[in-house]
């Protein structure tokens, strides 16, 4: 199967830049490079009617942060359905402000509120990590309340 010329683009583009490989680099670093590396991939960033950083509860009082994205204007009459986005990254690279214009597209193409959550990083188990963290958000979903 013939490689999408877009993604053969954007692969081109990773290798002219010639950074080192994000798994030869320490975690620290790899996020770092990550942040700073990750606009010019970027796609054009959907205007919303609000953009909301929240912070997510969690049973042991710890939080994690989320962003919610809403591409229209809120209504009790008919509430929009939601969709909980979890970068990818293996828990390591990404981050809410790395995919940000993703979630914007996500809501205003789905014509739905996004929330987009970040994980704990404190949770040494990756499998319990990733499960506590989506269950943590759809949670904060259900209970998330505007005024229209």
């Amino acid at each position: 199967m013939p490689l999408n010329p877009k993604i053969e683009q954007v692969l081109d583009m990773i290798a002219r830049a010639k950074r080192p490989k994000l798994h030869e680099m320490t975690p620290q670093a790899a996020r770092a490079s990550y942040e700073k590396s990750a606009p010019i991939l970027e796609i054009a960033s959907a205007p919303m009617f609000a953009v909301e950083d929240l912070r997510v509860p969690t049973r042991d009082g710890a939080t994690i942060g989320a962003r919610l994205y809403h591409a229209q204007a809120p209504s009790w009459a008919e509430p929009a359905a939601a969709l909980v986005y979890y970068h990818g990254g293996g828990f390591t690279v990404g981050s809410v402000n790395t995919h940000d214009a993703l979630c914007r597209m996500f809501a205003r193409d789905g014509k739905c509120a996004v929330l987009s959550a970040r994980a704990r990083t404190q949770i040494p188990d990756r499998r319990r990590r990733r499960f506590r963290c989506a269950r943590l958000a759809a949670r904060a979903c259900r209970g998330i309340r505007h005024r229209p």
